[in-house]
This record gives C-alpha cells, sequence and structure tokens, in this order.
C-alpha cells in the first residue's frame, strides 16, 4: 500500500498495526503540524506502519478518530480483531486500563510488537504475569517512556558515563501528579542517564493527584556503591500548571533538564574579572528528531527484521524495566 504524507511525499506501507484508544496522545484531535511529532498517528504517517484497526469504547470518538484518519476497521471491542493478522499493536488508553489489554493480546494475538504507553500496570503481581507472557509467546512489549528516545538524551548519558562532568554533587528533580503516571518518567530517565542502581528513601506523605489511586510523593534517591550524591524528587499539584523538570549539580558543570525534560542545557565554570568561578558558558545539547518519530523508526527497523535488529529496542522493553518494581515499592512504602 502506498499512501502520501503530509510533506506530499509518498510511503510504502508494509506493516499493518492496531491502535487502542482515540486520545489526545494517539492523535486525536488531529494535528495538522508534520514537522514535530507529538502524538502516535503524526509519527506512524511518516513511517511504513499503517493503522488498519482502531478500538475504543467511546463510540463518537472512533467514529470521529476513523474519519479524521481514513480508517475502515474500528470497533469498541478488542476482541473483534483477534483473528487478523496484525503486526504491531499500539495502546494508548486510560492507565487503568493497559495490564487487562496487553493480557488479552498476548493470549489471543500473535503480534511481532506490542508499544504501550506507561504505566504498563499497577501491581508488581501484574507486571511478574506479563513479563511471563511476553517471554512465553516470545512478543516484546515496547514502553513508550520517551525521554530515552531523544538522541540529546543518549547524548548527555554518554556525557555522564565518560565523567567529563565529575560526579553528581546534588540533583533536584520535579514532576506533575502520580507516582506511576509521571514520576516513573522521572526515575526511568535518572535510570537511563545514570545506568547505575538506585535506592529510594525519606518518602513524604501523597499529595493531590488527577489519577485514581495513583497519588504524588515527594522521596529522594541515592547510588549506593558510587560517589554520586542524592537526588531529591518533588511532586507539584498540575492545578496549578503542568512541570517536569530536572537540574543535576556535578562537580565540573550543572546540567538544566528543560521544556518537560527534552532540552538540555550545560553550564560550565569560568573564572571572572576577579577570578572567581562563575556559570558563565553555556552548550546546548539538541534533538534530531521528536521522540516519537525516534521510535517509530526504530519499531519499523525491528519489524522488518525482527532478530537482526533487537538490539534497537533492548533497552525499552518491558523485562529491562527494573525501576518499575521501585515504583511499586515506593507506593506501598507512601501508603
Amino acid at each position: 500500500m502506498i499512501k502520501s504524507r503530509e510533506d506530499g511525499k509518498s510511503i510504502e506501507k508494509i506493516f499493518n498495526a492496531c491502535l487502542i484508544g482515540c486520545g489526545k496522545i494517539a492523535g486525536n484531535p488531529l494535528i495538522e503540524d508534520g514537522d514535530l511529532s507529538s502524538t502516535h498517528m503524526q509519527a506512524i504517517n511518516k513511517s511504513n506502519i499503517n493503522v488498519d484497526f482502531i478500538v475504543d469504547i467511546d463510540e463518537k470518538q472512533l467514529l470521529k478518530f476513523s474519519k479524521q484518519y481514513l480508517i475502515k476497521n474500528s470497533s469498541s471491542a478488542l476482541k473483534e480483531f483477534h483473528q487478523h493478522e496484525i503486526d504491531l499493536f499500539i495502546v494508548c488508553s486510560p492507565d487503568n486500563t493497559h495490564f487487562e489489554l496487553l493480557e488479552e493480546i498476548l493470549l489471543n494475538s500473535s503480534p511481532k510488537l506490542i508499544f504501550c504507553e506507561k504505566p504498563v500496570c499497577k501491581t508488581q503481581e501484574e507486571l511478574d504475569r506479563l513479563i511471563q507472557l511476553s517471554n512465553e509467546k516470545n512478543i516484546p512489549i515496547l514502553v513508550n517512556y520517551n525521554r530515552r528516545f531523544l538522541s540529546n538524551m543518549i547524548e548527555l548519558k554518554q556525557i555522564i558515563r565518560s565523567m567529563t562532568l565529575g560526579k553528581l554533587e546534588f540533583g533536584r528533580g520535579v514532576y506533575y501528579s502520580g507516582i506511576r503516571h509521571n514520576s516513573s518518567h522521572m526515575l526511568d530517565l535518572i535510570d537511563f542517564l545514570f545506568d547505575k542502581d538506585y535506592e529510594i528513601f525519606d518518602i513524604k506523605n501523597g499529595k493531590f493527584s488527577p489519577y485514581k489511586n495513583d497519588p504524588s510523593y515527594d522521596f529522594s534517591l541515592r547510588f549506593p556503591f558510587t560517589d554520586h550524591g542524592e537526588i531529591e524528587i518533588t511532586s507539584f499539584d498540575e492545578r496549578n500548571y503542568q512541570v517536569f523538570e530536572l537540574c543535576l549539580y556535578f562537580q565540573n558543570a550543572k546540567v538544566s533538564l528543560e521544556n518537560f525534560c527534552t532540552s538540555v542545557k550545560i553550564e560550565y565554570p569560568l573564572k571572572n574579572h576577579i577570578d572567581e568561578l562563575e556559570l558563565s558558558k553555556t552548550h546546548y545539547l539538541n534533538f534530531v528528531k521528536p521522540s516519537f518519530d525516534e521510535a517509530y523508526f526504530k519499531i519499523s527497523n525491528y519489524l522488518s527484521k525482527p532478530h537482526e535488529n533487537k538490539k534497537l529496542i533492548e533497552e525499552y522493553l518491558i523485562d529491562k524495566k527494573v525501576f518499575l518494581y521501585k515504583i511499586f515499592s515506593l507506593f506501598n512504602k507512601g501508603k
């Protein structure tokens, strides 16, 4: 199948997908700007993947989505598509539906890959079950912790690993709304950047979150068996506004992750006119492509040659997310 892209060019559609959940992150409402993909459908339209099937319990939303993207096969029940040959399932429904949908897919379908929005589940038992089924059926589950896909985050990870910034003295992070829904992004990012085990401690009382049974906590984390300092994580009430940022104070530079931790600013010290060190040299790390475009680039390559290209998706897979167990522990300790 050949489809025209928004830039007027055509691309051959090789793989078929089923998208579950037709809300904002999926691509509803339609966003015309094709340069910076901020939804699944924006990125999919630039790839060799075609969404042939959509599922949503909201009939009006389902009809609107199918008309916007010219999708013929739609249903309010996933079971309608169990017998179809589907290469990729994309799960972007509400948080509390993810586990049941993933389990249903793994038990009744045989896709090459599942791409799921976070959080994938609500409990450690559910996570164990998904990992078990994923391994038994040989169906990888890729989790959309999207900052891992950004080229500037990969570059920053390499800089931290090189130790040119020195050891971490301390850090401060701020997230909005929900241990599972949003602090998981923060913990995954720290896990990715430092690639070292950490402990969570000093958990404060739960704060407001609009997500049911998913409160927000303040807490700290430390890296045992390293020289790195601690990082304080604070939750913020999104009824004021949404904020998600991380500031890391290394020996030789200050690193600020801004704009929802998608942009990176590194400030280096230089001596001023009275021979004092101040942060006066600034360097920015810019990403090449938006995270959705990077994600679907990797997914397309994996679908083309799963065995040869498994390394492309390995660090995004559910069974590599050891930090998820820390979230469940954090949630239980905070009760």
